[in-house]
């Protein structure tokens, strides 16, 4: 009978394969019992009840978010009476108890999370950036830093996203990492550009595509890949309304073609959700700058409308045509 002190080797494995990417948490879980129930190991561990599972998942989120809402708050209403030692030992500590409770949470293996041990440690891990985003701000002001502190609370914020993804792998800290990264560079934009739209919004959609493209490299392939994908879109619709509706109308062409591309080899509908949503904003707003008359950019778009929809009856009409003689051929050989 295995020792109830001694972790259970089949689920130090599985979470071992979750941490570095080679099963999700739900692969993980369903192996578990797959094996399980094939007689693999000699002892079933007591059953989890879903519920206390979600129970508990769902109370760590909102207690973590609560703390940061405490932080914001404190922040805003009774920050001054702190002083600037008490503000930075408040924000650091609330950081400091996060981070620690993440890999608290990641090492637990007793707990009801199981193999959602990464997933909660890498939330927890991320609302932390937060107070590590203030806490730097804090400092800079200590020191009197006065350009660039944007700069670097975004910076620390995303340093914390890096490090919480490479220690487990989550979702949540894809989300930092590239909202750290916006954040960073929009501040840089401010301080190098001031305000010229043009190139301000040319290197935003930089970004977002970059992401949407370089995001096929992580565990988690879809969050960045959305996030950049409505990032390019929205900066080719910010392009068009800004009077540069052909660059807009380009761009808009391209950030929707990559969300159908992703779209055609993944399957995944929130691809074709972000394509739709692009090209419903983007050319309705460049053709309607191109061209003053919107009775001629209304016609122009309904013609090419109903072109592309009479191109798609047209290729599913002759793909059914093909698969239909396709599959008459093989029915009639064995007559022959």
């Amino acid at each position: 009978m295995t020792n109830p002190g001694t972790p259970d080797p089949l689920v130090t494995v599985l979470s071992g394969l979750v941490r570095d990417g080679t099963l999700s948490d739900a692969q993980a879980q369903r192996l578990d019992a797959a094996l399980r129930a094939a007689g693999v190991t000699a002892e079933r561990p007591p059953a989890r009840r879903d519920g206390a599972v979600s129970a508990a998942e769902v109370l760590t989120y909102l207690g973590a978010a609560l703390t940061i809402g405490a932080l914001v708050l404190v922040v805003g209403l009774s920050w001054s009476e702190l002083g600037r030692a008490g503000q930075i030992a408040v924000c650091a500590s609330i950081t400091a108890v996060l981070l620690g409770l993440a890999v608290l949470v990641s090492r637990w293996r007793s707990s009801v999370f199981l193999m959602r041990r990464h997933t909660v440690a890498s939330v927890l891990a991320s609302l932390a950036s937060i107070g590590a985003a203030i806490t730097t701000d804090l400092v800079a002001e200590v020191l009197d830093v006065v350009t660039g502190t944007d700069i670097a609370a975004s910076a620390v914020a995303t340093l914390v996203g890096v490090g919480t993804y490479v220690a487990w792998r989550g979702a949540p800290a894809v989300c930092v990492m590239f909202v750290g990264g916006l954040f960073t560079t929009v501040s840089a934009l401010d301080l190098a550009f001031d305000e010229q739209v043009l190139r301000y919004e040319l290197v935003i959609f930089g970004y977002g595509a970059a992401w949407a493209a370089a995001g096929r490299l992580l565990r988690n392939p879809h969050v960045p890949g959305v996030l950049g994908g409505l990032l390019a879109v929205g900066s080719a619709e910010m392009l068009a309304t800004e009077a540069h509706g052909w660059l807009g109308l380009v761009l808009g062409v391209v950030a929707v073609a990559g969300m159908f591309v992703l779209f055609r080899f993944t399957r995944r509908w929130w691809y074709a959700a972000v394509g739709v949503l692009g090209a419903l904003l983007v050319p309705t707003t460049a053709v309607a700058q191109i061209w003053a008359d919107g009775r001629l950019a209304a016609a122009v778009l309904l013609a090419i409308g109903v072109l592309l929809v009479v191109a798609a009856l047209l290729l599913a009409r002759r793909t059914r045509t093909h698969e239909g003689r396709h599959a008459g051929g093989h029915h009639a050989a064995p007559g022959v």
